[in-house]
């Protein structure tokens, strides 16, 4: 970081650090359950297509994003059908009721931020885990108490 950096250049540095985040749960996950595949995604997060790319670049993985903007609700429908024995199953009951909009793809800069997770980001986050440990572990001060002197109460509709 120098003075050469702007708000600009730390705003994507942050968007970054956290897709690259995403990939070390999805690779742990991985690794642990197996699978793989596409990330699936919904809720306020599929309004960014750059925050879509960065995901689909800094997991290698495409991105599909589901035609539900209500995908807990979706979610709950979809286990209510299987429950109640519409869908055989809650994979059957997902494969019938969830569809998706679109496909965000790894770009170019996939390779690039493939690199950089597995020379810096890893190496990173294992030397400050212990640290991260530490910090976490620390008693926190209580919360300041939020004052109601002076707020006046609306009036509750009839």
């Amino acid at each position: 970081l120098t003075l050469k950096h702007s708000r600009a250049h730390v705003w994507r540095a942050l968007l970054e650090a956290t897709a690259l985040g995403t990939r070390a749960c999805v690779d742990a996950l991985i690794n642990a359950a197996g699978g793989g595949g596409d990330l699936r995604v919904a809720g306020g997060a599929t309004r960014s297509k750059l925050w879509l790319q960065m995901h689909a670049d800094a997991c290698g993985r495409a991105v599909v994003v589901g035609e539900s903007a209500e995908a807990p609700l979706l979610g709950c429908a979809v286990l209510a059908s299987a429950l109640a024995g519409v869908h055989g199953s809650v994979a059957a009951a997902t494969d019938a009721m969830v569809r998706p909009a679109f496909t965000v793809e790894p770009g170019p800069d996939a390779a690039a931020l493939d690199e950089v997770y597995r020379r810096v980001y890893r190496h990173g986050a294992k030397t400050l885990a212990p640290l991260s440990h530490r910090t976490a572990a620390r008693p926190r001060p209580a919360a300041p108490q939020k004052s109601t002197a002076g707020l006046v109460a609306a009036p509750r509709p009839s």
